[in-house]
């Protein structure tokens, strides 16, 4: 049996596809720079092809039964079809003796045309062209536009995306006939050859806007009070939806001929979808409690679904309160764990973060509380914005309220409280103690400890962000509140900082500053070094340091007298 941290990296690299004729379970598994289909049937994996280890960038369409791979290879453009049971069939090899270094950036199939549109980059120059799946792949005269960002490609029109970063993204659609344009209201999410669906951030959830391809005439509108994540078709007139519920997830179906939405049962957690086969939804699921799952399901509902990482024997429960996402142990509470995480503006879904730290926490006893603060993205505008002109004053009370649901609800006082947070997470806990003293201990992984030395830092190197931050935290208070001399405040809680010493990200020179000021004021502040390791780390053992750094810090100032 594999421990829990090996299998959520294991999950990590196999990008599920679908089902065979055998009804197996087939996946890509990725390993470096070495890929393979497998199977899984029962306990059995089954290597049905093996790419081998590639140079260059590899792109997968997903159309069917079948599997397309291409990529470019000393000069050379390779394209090759599988089928799901690993037979190899069609292939494709062209010299680009025209080019010097040739990248392949992104492959975009239109499934009306059977075709699919190629970008190539060579020496800043971009180039697009066309493969006629239908006349043995020959390559076909490059697109006008070079700078598109190609999304989706049906009846001779494109919707391209630009980047607005930190902002937004625009999208158009592009009719290649009519040579026109037209810029597309909210976000792209897919699309057929009937329908383009988009979805607009609302004041509360969300907006899902239903175009017709040929003309982008709007089709049909509907209101969502919670936000939605993600879409696909499933046929002409079903839209298989993903929706927030204060970070709970769940998959929901629209019939655009009567304008019905149902939501599937037994399907809830963290929803990623991998793949749409033929009429069928496939998607890879995981919570803290049930684990992980494969499932395929169609408008009928689940027609199949395999289990990955086991179901917790230790937990009792998920459930949303508010804007808290509670992770409840078996037995009864002894320690409760509030945990921010990054952003401020993403989200913190019922998933298996932090390699599995929830897990473990809950093994013995210790509540863990997910506090989705206002600022957070996916729930609506005005949740996303209302902090803006005062921090302090907004999360002040979500703190407050947290506190005493615990109190209230858990009996869980003062000295069996730690508080959790990761980069501008990690501010906000080191901002907690100051706001309120009924916390044991601050745990902060790669904290923004300076607002003002931060956009200092972004104006030279990141100058596109300033904006975004001073729209959102640049007046007088938020940057008090985000400040070493607001942090240091806190003389009584204990704060343990754990941040890589190569973090591009936040500078981790001004954590040793603030964390060398707070030894000399006489106060109990640590600082965990990770050698080598960026703001997140990416290796296998750079995770697992860090797993295990967060645990020890947690464990190092708890209640001696609870039991």
């Amino acid at each position: 049996m594999q421990s829990l941290y090996n299998q959520i990296f294991f999950e990590e690299n196999l990008h599920f596809v679908g089902l065979n004729k055998e009804k197996h379970f087939v996946y890509i598994q990725s390993e470096e720079n070495n890929l393979s289909l497998i199977s899984m049937h029962e306990d059995d994996l089954i290597t049905l092809f093996e790419f081998g280890e590639l140079d260059g960038a590899i792109h997968y369409l997903f159309n069917s039964n079948l599997i397309a791979y291409i990529y470019i290879y000393m000069n050379e453009l390779i394209m090759q079809t599988i089928t799901l049971e690993g037979e190899a069939t069609k292939f494709l090899k062209v010299p680009l003796t025209k080019f010097q270094e040739p990248i392949l950036a992104n492959v975009v199939e239109d499934k009306s045309r059977n075709s699919i549109f190629l970008l190539i980059e060579d020496l800043q120059e971009k180039y697009w062209f066309e493969v006629d799946l239908s006349r043995k792949f020959c390559l076909k005269s490059s697109l006008e536009f070079q700078e598109m960002e190609v999304l989706n490609s049906e009846q001779q029109a494109l919707i391209y995306r630009v980047s607005q970063f930190p902002e937004n993204d625009l999208f158009f659609w592009y009719s290649i006939a009519h040579k026109k344009k037209v810029e597309i209201e909210g976000n792209y999410i897919c699309s057929n050859a009937l329908f383009i669906c988009t979805v607009v951030e609302a004041e509360e959830g969300a907006i899902v806007n239903i175009y017709r391809w040929d003309s982008l005439q709007l089709f049909k509108t509907f209101p969502f009070s919670d936000y939605i994540l993600d879409a696909r078709f499933l046929s002409s007139s079903h839209l298989a939806l993903i929706q927030n519920c204060n970070g709970i997830q769940k998959l929901l179906l629209l019939n655009l001929n009567n304008n019905l939405i149902n939501s599937v049962p037994n399907i809830k957690g963290r929803l990623d979808i991998s793949n749409i086969q033929k009429s069928n939804i496939c998607l890879h699921k995981c919570s803290i409690l049930e684990g992980s799952e494969w499932i395929v399901c169609n408008l009928e509902g689940i027609i199949a679904r395999k289990q990955g990482i086991e179901r917790f024997i230790f937990m009792n429960e998920s459930y949303t309160h508010g804007n808290f996402l509670v992770h409840r142990p078996k037995g009864l509470p002894k320690r409760a764990f509030i945990s921010l995480h990054g952003g401020p503006e993403s989200c913190e879904y019922d998933e298996l973060r932090y390699w599995g730290l929830y897990r473990e926490l809950l093994r013995d006893d210790v509540l863990v509380l997910v506090l989705n603060y206002q600022g957070s993205a996916n729930f609506g505008f005005k949740y996303r914005s209302s902090p803006w002109n005062n921090w302090l004053d907004t999360f002040s009370k979500e703190l407050e309220h947290a506190l005493e649901y615990l109190k209230i609800t858990y009996g869980l006082c003062e000295n069996l409280i730690s508080i959790f947070g990761v980069s501008f997470g990690g501010a906000l806990a080191l901002a907690s103690p100051v706001i309120n003293s009924k916390i044991n201990s601050v745990i902060a992984v790669a904290p923004l400890v300076s607002l003002e030395k931060h956009v200092a830092k972004l104006e030279s190197s990141y100058p596109e962000m300033v904006s975004w931050f001073k729209a959102r935290f640049y007046n007088k208070e938020n940057r008090y509140f985000f400040s070493e001399k607001f942090h240091l405040k806190n003389k009584t809680v204990p704060v343990t900082i754990i941040q890589g010493d190569h973090d591009e990200i936040l500078s981790f020179q001004n954590t040793t500053l603030l964390v060398n000021e707070a030894r000399e004021l006489g106060m109990n502040w640590s600082l965990v070094i990770e050698k080598g390791v960026l703001h997140y780390p990416v290796e296998v053992e750079q995770c697992r340091t860090r797993l295990q750094n967060i645990k020890e810090a947690f464990l190092a100032y708890l209640d001696t007298s609870v039991n």
